[in-house]
């Protein structure tokens, strides 16, 4: 694709008003017969649950569980198109931690990884158009405060400056940031057949919160504790709940690109999915384009829309 930066930054991505049927469920799901997906840590939580029915509903569809290069290579060797990429792995306020490659560990895996995935797997995108992208964020995203200047950072990031709350908030808003970014660029370089979208499970009872730590901060002890009472009194929604925003990104005829979708009730937490409204900061053109630059520098990849 020969379109490029100049003209993209000064695009903005127009307002999408798509409306989401009342009380929408799996079941409106349409035909997915003949579509190739492909899901990003399914094998259980929100991830299992979007493959399941999207399989359920006839796609053919591939998980993502191994690394980017490898699985890249693996999936193009074996197929010629790609319908739908669901970006959903995640890891949640762990420990302090590096990649090999030195990269911060939620920055990693809940970002770069998926931006380095799509960039690899964009031409089979957009031969199979009409296709999609859809990023798994999270409410989370509505608490970070990331700077530009933070994001150069997340290479060997010293663990003195590292707060596990504040990482994994950073990496939620990215999810956003990438989303607009892709669809800004989208939209300047004409190419209406690859739509991105974005989604995010409210408070769903998966394994991401209150998993045993071995870190006596008192984030682990507050968050296993929280989680233990919600599992006890049933507050958490399920899994089959909380994957109906990533499953209407993915599969709503009527969806438009950069929509983010959420739950509807309890401050948009709980309930079937809605177009929500994102932070202000996730709006930011500049830190979006920022992201997107140190994200092909931190990835060692081209992402040229």
């Amino acid at each position: 694709m020969g379109c490029r930066n100049d003209d993209v930054i000064a695009t903005t991505a127009a307002t999408s008003k798509t409306p989401v049927p009342d009380k929408w469920d799996a079941s409106k799901i349409p035909s997915l017969k003949n579509k190739i997906a492909v899901v990003t840590g399914a094998n259980s939580g929100i991830g299992y649950v979007t493959a399941r029915e999207l399989a359920r509903n006839g796609a053919d569809v591939v998980l993502a569980l191994e690394s980017v290069k490898r699985f890249v290579d693996s999936f193009k060797r074996s197929h010629t198109r790609l319908d739908l990429l669901i970006n959903n792995a995640g890891i949640m306020a762990v420990p302090y931690a590096l990649t090999v490659d030195g990269i911060e560990s939620q920055f990693a895996t809940n970002h770069l990884g998926h931006f380095a995935l799509t960039a690899q797997l964009f031409d089979l995108l957009t031969a199979s158009a009409p296709s999609r992208v859809v990023n798994v964020s999270s409410v989370m995203h509505r608490f970070s405060s990331l700077k530009p200047e933070a994001i150069a950072s997340m290479k060997l990031m010293p663990a003195e400056d590292y707060s596990r709350v504040r990482a994994y908030n950073d990496s939620k808003l990215s999810n956003l940031l990438f989303t607009a970014e892709l669809t800004r660029r989208l939209r300047a370089c004409g190419i209406e057949g690859v739509t991105a979208l974005a989604a995010h499970p409210g408070f769903t009872a998966t394994n991401l919160l209150g998993t045993p730590s071995t870190s006596a901060s008192w984030f682990s002890w507050f968050s296993a504790a929280m989680w233990g009472v919600a599992k006890k009194l049933k507050v958490g929604q399920s899994v089959e709940v909380g994957a109906l925003p990533t499953l209407f990104a993915a599969t709503a005829p009527n969806a438009s690109g950069g929509d983010f979708f959420g739950p509807k009730h309890l401050f948009t937490l709980m309930g079937a999915p809605v177009l929500e409204d994102p932070s202000s900061l996730s709006k930011s053109e500049e830190l979006a384009a920022r992201l997107w630059v140190e994200s092909e520098r931190l990835a060692e990849v081209s992402f040229v829309v």
